[in-house]
């Protein structure tokens, strides 16, 4: 089975607040840079792919409307080890 995109974000960081999201549901995910090289740091777009037999649901979590502060939260909590 292949990974497909779930989703598009700016940066690294809007990248891990997705996977955080996503994780919390119990879908794996990661993420490819999709603009620049490896010059450029965490900067630069990044999709998040999850597993083929995962995608609608990641959708599904990822459509579901999330507040500012949820997101504030997710980004401050720590990194997963």
């Amino acid at each position: 089975m292949s990974d497909k995109v779930v989703t598009s974000v700016g940066s690294m960081a809007e990248a891990e607040i997705i996977q955080a999201l996503l994780l919390k549901e119990g879908i794996d995910s990661l993420t490819q840079r999709t603009t620049g090289g490896s010059e450029l740091g965490d900067s630069g777009g990044r999709s998040v792919l999850v597993r083929e037999e995962d995608l609608e649901r990641a959708r599904a979590v990822l459509e579901a409307e999330v507040s500012e502060d949820e997101l504030i939260r997710e980004s401050e909590r720590p990194a997963a080890e």
